[in-house]
């Protein structure tokens, strides 16, 4: 991971299974075991799975208020009483984030669906079959919030994830996920991938 990071300048998340991690440690020693990660791995933050929210907030977030969001949820008994869906996986990451603040939160939604990150969250990764019409129609696809919403792209042929790439941004996405990454596609896949400005122009 420190080599990838380093050298490859590519960002270092690890994936913390919740509720097969509870199983293991105990629900009350989530945080501290999301510590001992944090304190021992050269990481930029963690993959936790989780639900998002249907509505944006009006004119974004900055990374500031993000981390407020997340100071609220130190205790396991504060989960009870906020309305974030991810509220557990907040709850861990503030053991984490004693360690270092920078870290991110990626959460994993476990099916489709019409939502970004919570207020404590840094980015949701949606599955493949997100519907990106709807998406864009909630205004999670705004250029204020669309950074932190990333649609996965469908196991299929080089040719039709760059269809599916380009239908994305055309809605206004500016985020995907390629899992799995398949190397030989990525010469196929790079015209798909723009740097010009929101929205997808073709």
């Amino acid at each position: 991971a420190r080599q990838l990071g380093s050298r490859g300048g590519v960002s270092i998340y690890a994936r913390l299974p919740l509720t097969s991690a509870a199983a293991a440690v105990g629900e009350a020693n989530l945080p501290r075991l999301a510590a001992d990660i944090a304190r021992a791995a050269p990481i930029d933050g963690f993959v936790m799975q989780g639900e998002g929210v249907a509505t944006p907030p009006a004119e974004g977030q900055t990374v500031t208020q993000i981390r407020a969001a997340r100071e609220a949820a130190k205790t396991l008994e504060a989960a009870n009483t906020r309305e974030a869906a991810t509220t557990r996986a907040a709850t861990v990451m503030a053991g984490a984030a004693a360690i270092d603040p920078r870290l991110r939160l990626l959460i994993a939604a476990p099916a489709p669906a019409v939502s970004g990150p919570a207020p404590d969250t840094d980015r949701l990764l949606l599955p493949a079959g997100t519907d990106a019409r709807a998406l864009a129609a909630s205004g999670w696809l705004q250029p204020a919030t669309s950074g932190r919403v990333v649609v996965g792209l469908a196991d299929t042929s080089a040719k039709e994830q760059r269809r599916e790439i380009r239908a994305l941004q055309r809605a206004g996405a500016t985020a995907v996920a390629l899992c799995p990454w398949k190397a030989g596609d990525s010469l196929a896949l790079a015209p798909a991938f723009s740097a010009a400005i929101f929205p997808y122009r073709p």
